[in-house]
């Protein structure tokens, strides 16, 4: 069965999640799925799921392929071999593209030759590295998109090596800054509440007042906390 060569297909797995009682017991070596519970992204954990996996063209309008699995499947531990399978019984030279679950140095040797794209987790320390040791004036405006700014990296990840892209969005850099504020103030206009009750508490030493002081205080708590004690002391 041929596809154009250009042709990218796109990876992804999604879970449902079932009412009722299903006995799950024994089934590890069962051809039978497992209803079960896992990582569900209805945000219903307190249900037990299936999982199903699913492949369509890169324009959503042709699905590939579809399966169904156990409710506790990891995405990171089939993926690659998916993508490796269906490359075997299709002769389709496609770009494969997949979320960040397929990026992992097992994932990687199982690819082998095949051509992928995917994000990669911020938490690896790879990742961690290349974004530090990336200058900004690497950053170029991007082309198809306003506001995006884009570098070009080489990496060297798990033997394998392989060309990144950095993506920079200016709109979601101020929204998350944004954010960040927002939380720094409630958490201070909390911490400022908790302070003026302790103001009205009588401490015998300077130590047991910041032994009653709440944890990761920041620092202008700290600095209204010292300037309290000190006009309390004198």
């Amino acid at each position: 069965m041929a596809f154009p060569q250009r042709e990218s297909v796109h990876l992804d797995a999604t879970s449902f999640h079932l009412y009722g009682r299903y006995d799950d017991e024994g089934k590890e070596d069962s051809e039978e799925i497992r209803i079960t519970y896992g990582y569900s992204r209805e945000h219903r954990p307190d249900l037990k799921q299936f999982v199903v996996d699913l492949m369509s063209t890169g324009d959503g309008r042709v699905p590939l392929f579809l399966r169904v699995a156990n409710g506790n499947e990891a995405d990171q531990a089939v993926f690659a071999e998916l993508l490796r399978d269906f490359r075997a019984r299709l002769d389709l030279d496609a770009l494969f593209v997949a979320d960040s679950a397929l990026y992992s140095a097992q994932n990687l040797a199982t690819l082998g030759n095949l051509r992928w794209v995917c994000r990669v987790p911020r938490t690896l320390g790879e990742a961690g590295r290349v974004l530090a040791e990336t200058p900004r004036v690497a950053f170029v405006e991007s082309g198809l998109h306003q506001g995006y700014r884009i570098a070009q990296t080489q990496s060297y990840y798990a033997e394998v090596a392989h060309r990144g892209l950095i993506v920079h969005s200016e709109e979601l850099r101020k929204a998350a800054s944004e954010r960040l504020e927002h939380h720094l103030s409630l958490r201070e206009k909390e911490l400022g509440r908790q302070l003026s009750r302790l103001s009205h508490k009588t401490f015998a030493c300077r130590a047991d007042a910041f032994q009653a002081l709440p944890r990761r205080s920041p620092p202008s708590i700290w600095r209204s906390i010292s300037a309290w004690m000190t006009r309390r002391l004198n």
